[in-house]
């Protein structure tokens, strides 16, 4: 290590600039303008891998970064509308575009700001300055708060005070009575200067109630109110008009309001405040910004690195007594993303901003007594009598003395014991690099004309967070000194490029990290003080390396980086040839290490290390079995495959190519330095014939929440045997064809072009096959917001690749609480029918049946009625992202294990597979049972089986669909064959086994005619060698008809039964196995962060967080297991004796209801003629967040969008 100064290095630096620019970005001399302009062709887009642009949006560009501001309408991204940051990159050398958009390598999801809970809905976009006269090109939007008939509009409305309200308070909490102008206007200035590699993005918030009319003569202006008043009435015609009213044309009506002094919250405000347990003179509602830094990059934050999600989790048990609105959650000083593509970004608050801070204003006095913000003492209105004097304000009385009242107490310090200040962010939640950060705050009270404003720094780096944080430094105005290194090979002593140094303090995470250049160097600054430094190159992390910093000089570090071993490996099938297919890598735990968590020895996510999953089996310290874990895991295209591996330990690579092949294993221990061969034959088990394995829910890079390339998601379909690949991602039009050529998988594997319509109100929908319109930003996708389900499912289809006819519209995880269309319009779990709609006639004497119920164009009628819309295609019944929740939540057959149990269940127990009731409402719903009641209705949706898979370890093919096309060539595999396969509904959904079911040896899709009900049902199971299957079971009318021991011989199966039908039924069979398919698929072992998790403590006061079957509830996490359902076959017994033209009458819902923790049905198994009851209730809310109810149909509430995420947090 060495040092030296350089002082003399500051010639180009204004006097006080802190030293880092110089040897972050250089001394450049140029002096180019800052430019703002409207973007009029596509050669001026930015371009790259997250690129939203289009010509019409706005673009700001220094000689550093350009950044795209988006135009009003409907956002590109995933927030509601545009006006949003939507693009940004350094400037390139070669950035200028073509007709096909830009390429810069843009790799940022999107950021706008919320208040409260709402987002900000445009009105126009401008330019403010183009930046010739030298000074910062500034882009403006103006805009206010939500106009849709959501109940968040009306809890913002209400507590932001934010429009004009009904007179009765009660009213003013009916979503659909809510009508009124803005009071309080938004603009956003995203302003960009010559010389600085951020942008300064100021959220400013304005009473423009001082635009009213004055009050007419002989009138006074209520400023609370904002209404015009008087003390007496006018006649009227045949009436008198009350105290605000007038008379025109003979008529009573109300007068314009005047200017108003807004209180945040309102009286409305508080009253919903005080019946959530809140004292409103205790509240301000947080404002801040949403970050979508997309999967692409690595969220960072100085002080606990890279593990931001667990420093989360710990933050919402330390900040578990928060009282509302201190909302739990992370405190930093900054947000860094990180990404090996040459681009970084950062998120800070302005440290010299003079608007109140949210975290540092979250205080507590003594009871009476009030902190006052500026002096951060405590104070009260009026001093206290003591002895013979009188105390200060902000003394009190001891002893008959006045003494010093001790300043007001920071509720963040008192939870997390560190210092908070004027630039302290609080990130409530973050799913998958999607951050929620609050930082400032509303007033009290609101002056008209008055304005409060806000400021955010977003800085552009070079891909390590070192690049930011040199740019934060200096912003920060903070000393700092110059660390200079270079990473070599502890083996070989040559440069490692593109390894991660870690920088760590007194804390216990990393506080900053750089990436090392082609030869192996790498540059930053540092405040002064003492550190640490560590090599990460996966897959190992070196020892840490302490150094020490001083201001104003430098510091050199030679580091080593530790060296791996490595096998490489070649699979081919037992012809010889060269197989598609994955390896996996496992280890065993040590046996001291057996009642650890992994996290606390096994990795470290702080450094940036991948998750190590486990096989959750309680671990022995005695049984190496039980201690399992996944060291890595690659996927090859063409049969060979190279993995680095820690040396000098023990092994087990497992050759797989997914469900139909068989699975090796072979061990082994490398030296440092040292390559392996290992070569192995995998063997066809299964065999399909007529069948093609297809995925219809597939994601990569293309969809915020991944970051797996074109080609890995390719190669790791393939390699697990999926022959179909259908692309699914969130908003955007993708096609794997040409990826599928350019890899020579085309004797492999065929695809079809889909998308997932993904809107944050109406639920997820796939449609394919689609056109790709390759002009287009998103390749096709469209504005959803507001859209009927009809509109949404039409154009979907007009999208068809091969006609309206022959596209599938498929509903995706219909259950998942926000995320899915049968939750959000509240189809009833029993029957399959829709609640109905609320009387909402003012004035309201109870404002709940208006607030709860979905609203809005995308879910009522101009008349009310609800817009759930039949008229779709297949329903995603097994989707292996939630595998485990596939039926309703039943009951087990013992409670042995399970610790919280209500004792009124213990003791009067459900019988055996009785659905379980929480209240008046099914206690968890799950998607075949709500399939079933669709086909007892009469539908004849297509039962569809998917992975839904978001990376490459997050088991790809894992759910998939066996179609049956007449062949089971991939390369006969084309749109046509298998739209026309899946509509015939010969098709099975599975995790593992293959399953076949004919009736009459008719097969799946078919309707069987059998006068006197007397048929033969045939299975014929098989599974290879490594999947499980025990079990099977057979449904009819959705009813469990029989269930049957499965002992496969040789992997094969078949069972026979004669059923006599009483009438018309339909037929599936499901079957199954208990045996975790670990390490082939991984454990779901790392439950999403959920939004919940945030206001724990909140939430149990308002009853909310109570889980009412404790242990029985399903699991968050889990391991995969075989299972596998038909579609159905459904039997005619009688011909068509309604008179529809129809030979099958379908059997309709079954009468049940909830009783206790069970669902109770009437009489006999069939209900022909038996009337269907009331539908099963809804429960209020769908979820809990942020201390207050989360409500359905509310796309403008940012808790909305982080639950789209929440599920996909790998």
């Amino acid at each position: 290590m060495t040092k030296r100064t350089f002082r003399s290095q500051m010639t180009c630096l204004r006097l006080g600039f802190a030293l880092v620019s110089l040897f972050a970005w250089g001394c450049e001399t140029v002096d180019t303008n800052a430019t703002a302009k409207r973007i009029s062709t596509r050669t001026e887009l930015i371009g790259g891998p997250s690129a939203l642009g289009e010509v019409g949006d706005f673009i700001l560009q220094n000689k550093y970064i350009r950044a795209i501001v988006q135009d009003k309408g409907f956002s590109r991204g995933f927030g509601v509308h545009g006006g949003s940051l939507i693009d940004i990159d350094r400037v390139r050398a070669a950035d200028e575009g073509d007709s096909s958009g830009g390429r810069g390598f843009d790799q940022f999801g999107e950021l706008f700001p919320i208040a409260f809970l709402q987002a900000l809905v445009p009105e126009r976009v401008e330019i403010v300055n183009d930046g010739s006269d030298g000074g910062e090109a500034q882009v403006r939007l103006f805009g206010s708060g939500g106009d849709f008939f959501s109940l968040t509009k009306a809890l913002n409305q209400a507590i932001l005070n934010s429009h004009e309200l009904p007179e009765y308070e009660l009213d003013a909490l009916n979503a659909t009575g809510l009508k009124g102008a803005p009071t309080v206007g938004y603009d956003v200035t995203y302003g960009l200067k010559p010389d600085t590699r951020y942008i300064r993005i100021t959220v400013r918030m304005t009473n423009i109630t001082d635009k009213r009319t004055a009050c007419p003569d002989g009138w006074t202006c209520d400023s609370s109110t904002g209404v015009c008043d008087r003390d007496a009435g006018v006649s009227c015609g045949d009436t008198t008009c009350d105290e605000s009213q007038h008379c025109v044309d003979g008529a009573c009506t109300a007068l314009p309001f005047c200017p108003q002094v807004l209180d945040i919250p309102s009286s409305a405000g508080e009253l919903a405040l005080n019946a959530l347990g809140v004292e409103p003179s205790q509240f301000q509602a947080p404002l801040g910004m949403v970050t979508l830094f997309g999967a692409g990059n690595d969220v960072f934050a100085p002080g606990v690195g890279y593990g931001v999600r667990f420093a989360l989790d710990d933050a919402y048990i330390a900040g578990a007594d928060l009282p509302f609105p201190a909302l739990p959650g992370l405190l930093t000083r900054g947000l860094v993303s990180t990404s090996r593509n040459g681009i970084s970004y950062g998120l800070f608050s302005d440290p010299k901003s003079t608007t109140p801070n949210f975290v540092q204003n979250r205080t507590s006095c003594p009871g009476g007594w009030t902190c006052n913000f500026e002096s951060q003492a405590c104070e009260r209105p009026e001093g206290e009598e003591c002895g013979e004097s009188t105390c200060k304000t902000t003394e009190q009385c001891k002893n008959d003395q006045c003494v010093d009242i001790p300043p007001c107490e920071n509720l963040y310090e008192r939870a997390y014991g560190r210092p908070v200040g004027p630039d302290s962010m609080l990130v409530p939640f973050l799913a998958s690099a999607f951050t929620g950060v609050f930082y400032a705050q509303t007033p009290d009270r609101f002056e008209a004309g008055a304005s409060i404003e806000y400021t955010t720094l977003f800085v552009v780096g070079d891909g390590d967070a070192a690049s930011v944080m040199d740019v934060a430094y200096a912003l920060q105005e903070k000393e700092v000194g110059l660390l200079t290194g270079r990473v070599t090979d502890g083996f070989t002593a040559s440069p490692v490029a593109g390894a991660s140094v870690l920088i760590y303090g007194a804390e216990d995470g990393p506080v900053n990290q750089f990436f090392t250049d082609e030869t192996g160097r790498f540059k930053g600054s540092l405040p002064p003080g003492q550190y640490r430094a560590r090599v990460q190159q996966t897959p190992l992390l070196s020892d840490p390396v302490p150094f020490e910093l001083v201001a104003g000089e430098s510091e050199f570090l030679l580091l080593a980086a530790p060296t791996p071993g490595r096998v490489a490996v070649t699979v081919r099938d037992k012809t010889g040839r060269l197989l598609p297919a994955k390896v996996t890598v496992v280890g065993i735990t040590d046996a001291d290490k057996a009642m650890l968590h992994p996290r606390q020895y096994l990795f470290d996510v702080h450094a940036g290390e991948h998750w190590r999953t486990t096989d959750l089996v309680p671990d022995d310290p005695e049984t190496p079995e039980t201690r399992q874990f996944i060291e890595a895991s690659e996927y090859t295209d063409n049969g060979r495959v190279v993995i680095d591996l820690p040396p000098n330990r023990d092994w087990y690579l497992y050759m797989s190519r997914g469900i139909e092949y068989s699975v090796e294993r072979v061990k082994v221990n490398v030296d440092v330095g040292q390559t392996k061969q290992v070569a192995i034959v995998l063997n066809r088990e299964v065999e399909t014939p007529g069948y093609i394995g297809a995925d219809f829910h597939l994601h990569a890079n293309p969809s915020l929440d991944s970051n797996l390339s074109l080609p890995d998601r390719v190669r790791s379909v393939v390699g697990e045997g999926v022959e179909v690949l259908v692309s699914t991602d969130h908003n955007f039009v993708t096609d794997y064809q040409p990826t599928i050529t350019d890899l020579g998988l085309q004797n492999w594997a065929n695809s079809m072009v889909g998308l997932e319509l993904t809107t944050l109100e109406s639920g997820h929908f796939n449609g394919y096959p689609l056109i790709r319109d390759v002009g287009a930003t998103t390749k096709g996708a469209f504005e959803w917001s507001l859209q009927p389900p009809d509109t949404i499912f039409d154009t979907i289809r007009g999208m068809g690749e091969l006609g309206p006819d022959q596209t599938i519209v498929q509903i995706n995880h219909p259950r998942d609480t926000i995320l899915g269309y049968f939750e959000q319009y509240g189809v009833d779990p029993l029957t399959g029918g829709l609640p109905e709609p609320p009387d909402c006639t003012l004035p309201l004497t109870d404002p709940t049946g208006c607030i709860i119920p979905p609203n809005g164009s995308a879910f009522r009628t101009a008349e009310g009625l609800s817009t759930f819309s039949y008229n779709f295609n297949a329903i995603e019944v097994l989707n292996a992202s939630v595998a485990g929740r596939i039926h309703h939540a039943r009951m087990p057959a013992s409670l042995d294990g399970l610790a919280d149990v209500p004792d009124e269940l213990r003791n009067n127990p459900p019988e055996v597979g009785a659905i379980l009731c929480d209240g008046d409402s099914i206690a968890h719903a799950g998607t075949a049972d709500d399939w079933f009641n669709m086909l007892n209705l009469g539908h004849r949706y297509i039962g569809t089986g998917t992975s839904d898979s978001h990376d490459a370890d997050d088991h790809p093919g894992a759910g998939r669909t066996f179609v049956y096309i007449g062949t089971d060539d991939p390369g006969e595999a084309n749109s046509r064959t298998v739209i026309e396969g899946l509509q015939s509904r010969r098709a099975i959904m599975t995790t593992g086994p293959f399953l076949e079911m004919t009736i009459n040896d008719e097969h799946m899709g078919s309707t069987v005619s059998s006068p006197g009900g007397e048929v033969t049902l045939k299975i014929k199971v098989q599974a290879a060698s490594w999947v499980d299957v025990d079990e099977g079971i057979i449904w009819i009318n959705g009813q469990e008809h029989s269930r049957f021991p499965i002992q496969l011989n040789e992997g094969r199966f078949r069972y026979v039964e004669t059923i006599r039908l009483p009438k018309d039924s339909w037929v599936v069979a499901e079957v199954r196995g208990d045996k975790s398919m670990f390490p082939v698929y991984r454990p779901v072992d790392l439950p999403p962060v959920l939004i919940a998790d945030a206001i724990a403590s909140f939430a149990d006061v308002l009853g909310f967080n109570e889980a009412a079957l404790g242990d029985l509830q399903p699991k968050l996490i889990g391991q995969h297991k075989p299972v596998a359902l038909t579609n159905p076959i459904w039997i005619d017994i009688d011909g068509d004796t309604d008179d529809d033209g129809a030979v099958f009458e379908a059997p309709g819902p079954r009468a049940g209801r909830c009783e206790g923790f069970q669902v109770v049905y009437e009489k006999h198994r069939y209900f022909p003629d038996e009337p269907i009851p009331s539908l099963i209730p809804q429960k209020p809310t769908v979820t809990t967040s942020f201390g207050l109810p989360r409500f359905k149909g509310d796309i403008l509430d940012v808790r909305t969008v982080f639950e789209q995420f929440g599920r996909h947090a790998h």
